[in-house]
C-alpha cells in the first residue's frame, strides 16, 4: 500500500467564518403552562416533535416503566392500533426519562404534524397501563437492567456519579430489577395523573412547518393536559466532594479497567462556558486532544481516551473516560492526572485555542444543521432557561477567548485535585499499584 506524505501547502486553508444564521422560530405558552417552541427547518419534509417535562425526585423504578409505557395504549386506541395510525403518518413516538425530566420524541410528515400532535394529546391526557401489558413491559425492562447493570462502564458511571454528587439525587443507582417488577398497572396511573402535566413542560417543534401554524395546531391539540403547580426543583448540590481517593470496583479477572473521573465546571449560561469548552476540547475532547495524544499515541495504554461536558441542571461536570489494560491501570490514571495538572498550571497554545475553537464552530453548525440535531438543541437549551439566541452570545465567547481565558478556566475547573476517579477492574492486579497514588476506598 502506498503512503502518501502531505505537506503544510497541501492542507487548504480555513474558509473565513460565517456569521451564524439562526432559523425562523415562534413561542407561545398555553393557558395551561405548556411552553412551546416552533421552528422552520426545510431541509427534508418532516417535522420533528420533543417534549420535555420536569420529573423531579420520583421513585426511579416508576418513571423507567412510565417512560416504557406511556406511548403504548390509551383508553381509546389499543395499543396495535396506536403503532399503526403512528406508522401510516411515516412517524416515530417514543418516551425515555433521566433524573432531570420524562422527555417525549417523535417525528412524522410534516403533512401529519396536527396528527402528531393529536396521538400525543390522546397519550398525554389518555394513556393507560393495562396490567397484563404493564407486567410484560417490566419484565423486559428488568432483564435489560440485569445486563446493562452488570457491564463495567455501567458500574463505573454510577460510582462516580454517587461520588460526584453524593446524596443526591443524581447519584442514586439505576432502579433494580426487582423494583421495577414491583411497580403496579395503580402506581404507573398515579404516577402520571400526579407528574405528566403541563405547567412547567416544554413542547419543540422543528421542521418543514410555519412556525406560527404550528403553535396553533399545539395549542388545538394539547390545551386539555392538565396544568397544576409548578413542579419541584433538585435541591442544591453539595459543596464537599470525596476527592481524595480513588474507588475500586472488583471485577475479578477483568483484563481491562474502566477508568473514569469527573470535574465540577461552568453549566449553560455562564459567562466562561466559552473558556471551559475550549479548554475541554484541548485536554481531551478530539481526537488529536493532549490526552489522546499522550495514553493512547505516545504510552499506547488504550485505543479511546476522552474528556466530554455534561449538562444535568443542576450540575454540569467535566468527564474524562479511559477503558485500557489491566496491567496499564495505574500508569493510565497517573498520566490523565498529569495532564490535568498540565491544563491547570501551565499554559495552552495560541494553535491549541484556535484548532479548538475551530473545531467547536464545526460542531455547533454540524448540530443545528438537522432537524433532529436541532430539536435536540433547542430543547436542550429550554431546559436551561434558554432559547436559540444563546448560541449567539456563546459563539461570539467563543471567538473572544484567548490563552488567557482558557488558562483562568483550565486552572479553574480542570485541576486534578477537584477530580472524582472510580476504576473498575480487577482490585487483586491493580489495587497496590493505584494505592502508591493516592489512597483507594
Amino acid at each position: 500500500m502506498m503512503t502518501v506524505e502531505l505537506s503544510g501547502t497541501d492542507v487548504p486553508a480555513l474558509q473565513p467564518r460565517r456569521e451564524l444564521s439562526l432559523p425562523e422560530s415562534a413561542e407561545t405558552t398555553l393557558p395551561n403552562g405548556l411552553t412551546v417552541l416552533a421552528v422552520r427547518r426545510r431541509s427534508v419534509p418532516l417535522v420533528e416533535l420533543r417534549l420535555r417535562i420536569p420529573l423531579v425526585e420520583v421513585d426511579p423504578a416508576g418513571a423507567a416503566l412510565l417512560a416504557e409505557s406511556l406511548c403504548a395504549a390509551t383508553t381509546s386506541t389499543s395499543a396495535v392500533e396506536l403503532t399503526r395510525r403512528i406508522q401510516r403518518m411515516g412517524g416515530t413516538l417514543t418516551a425515555g426519562v433521566d433524573a432531570d425530566r420524562l422527555l417525549v420524541v417523535g417525528s412524522a410528515l410534516a403533512a401529519h404534524l396536527g396528527d402528531l400532535l393529536g396521538i400525543l394529546g390522546e397519550v398525554l391526557t389518555g394513556a393507560c397501563y393495562p396490567e397484563a401489558e404493564v407486567a410484560q413491559r417490566a419484565a423486559r425492562l428488568a432483564g435489560m437492567l440485569r445486563i446493562v447493570t452488570a457491564q463495567p462502564a455501567h458500574r463505573a458511571l454510577e460510582a462516580l456519579n454517587r461520588r460526584l454528587y453524593g446524596e443526591h439525587v443524581y447519584g442514586r443507582p439505576s432502579p433494580s430489577p426487582e423494583e421495577v417488577l414491583s411497580v403496579t398497572s395503580e402506581d404507573l396511573l398515579a404516577l402520571h395523573a400526579d407528574r405528566v402535566r403541563a405547567t412547567s413542560a416544554c413542547l419543540v417543534l422543528v421542521g418543514d412547518i410555519d412556525p406560527d401554524q404550528a403553535l396553533r395546531a399545539a395549542g388545538n391539540a394539547l390545551s386539555g393536559l392538565a396544568g397544576g403547580e409548578v413542579p419541584r426543583r433538585h435541591r442544591p448540590l453539595a459543596d464537599d466532594r470525596a476527592t481524595e481517593a480513588i474507588e475500586v470496583l472488583d471485577a475479578p479477572g477483568a483484563v481491562q479497567s474502566s477508568v473514569r473521573l469527573a470535574l465540577p465546571c461552568a453549566g449553560f449560561g455562564a459567562p466562561d462556558l466559552a473558556a471551559v469548552d475550549l479548554a475541554n476540547v484541548i485536554f481531551g475532547g478530539i481526537f488529536s486532544s493532549r490526552l489522546a495524544s499522550n495514553i493512547r499515541e505516545h504510552k499506547g495504554y488504550t485505543y479511546s481516551a476522552k474528556s466530554t461536558l455534561v449538562f444535568p441542571q443542576a450540575g454540569a461536570a467535566i468527564a474524562v473516560i479511559a477503558d485500557v489494560a489491566t496491567a496499564v491501570t495505574a500508569p493510565a490514571v497517573l498520566e490523565i492526572r498529569y495532564e490535568l495538572g498540565r491544563m491547570a498550571c501551565t499554559s495552552v497554545t495560541t494553535a491549541e485555542v484556535d484548532q479548538a475553537r475551530e473545531y467547536l464552530f464545526g460542531v455547533q453548525r454540524l448540530g443545528m444543521a438537522t432537524q433532529s440535531g436541532l430539536a435536540n438543541l433547542v430543547s436542550e437549551l429550554a431546559a436551561h432557561g434558554l432559547r436559540l439566541d444563546w448560541l449567539t452570545v456563546h459563539s461570539e465567547r467563543l471567538a473572544e477567548a484567548g490563552v488567557a481565558e482558557v488558562n483562568e478556566a483550565a486552572a479553574r475547573y480542570l485541576a486534578p485535585a477537584r477530580a472524582v476517579t472510580v476504576v473498575v477492574g480487577d482490585a487483586a492486579k491493580v489495587t497496590s499499584r493505584l494505592t502508591t497514588l493516592m489512597p483507594v476506598v
